[in-house]
């Protein structure tokens, strides 16, 4: 009887060798999953009057594109424009064309995402503008890549401002940088 247990006991430690060893070499594995998304344009505004109660005053996400991996995806959306107003303030922000994409590369280890907003106008308390706020043309994008498993990720992203512009009471002496660091 003892042997038969010296030898279930020496037969078990081998075993567990061999799902030891099969266990720690899989530690280096791809990336399995990845998601982006992107929006040309998204607002949210609780105005609070003078007299009554607080005005919510909502807006999009405009243009939204977005995917999970796997499979790979490339999803992108477009609208001509899109504009928010409100009988208290008049026109509060307008634009021309907005674009959006968003894509994974599960096998490259990257997904991705940008958006351009063409014709950007955005006017607080537009009948009496406090502050105005305009550009030709807003161009956001976002990158990850690398490999998941070592932790050797990387996150680019960059932003480009065509032509801007501010001006009104509250604008009065600023800028607007055309590459702005993140």
């Amino acid at each position: 009887m003892r042997t038969l247990r010296f030898s279930c006991r020496s037969f078990v430690f081998p075993i567990l060798l061999v799902v030891s060893f099969f266990s720690f070499t899989g530690i280096s594995l791809a990336q399995t999953e990845g998601n982006s998304s992107a929006f040309g344009v998204f607002a949210e505004l609780d105005l609070l009057p003078l007299l009554g109660p607080a005005v919510a005053i909502d807006l999009g996400p405009v243009a939204p594109s977005s995917g999970n991996a796997p499979p790979d995806y490339s999803d992108s959306d477009s609208v001509l424009s899109a504009s928010l107003s409100s009988g208290l303030t008049g026109s509060i922000l307008s634009t021309g064309l907005l674009s959006t994409d968003a894509s994974s590369d599960i096998a490259n280890d990257n997904t991705s995402s940008s958006a351009t907003v063409d014709g950007l106008n955005v006017s607080v308390v537009g009948l009496l503008p406090l502050l105005t706020i305009g550009a030709d043309t807003v161009v956001s994008t976002a990158d990850v890549s690398g490999d998941c498993a070592g932790g050797s990720l990387t996150a680019t992203g960059t932003t480009t401002i065509e032509n801007a512009g501010v001006g009104g009471t509250l604008g009065l002496g600023l800028t607007i940088d055309c590459n702005p660091d993140a």
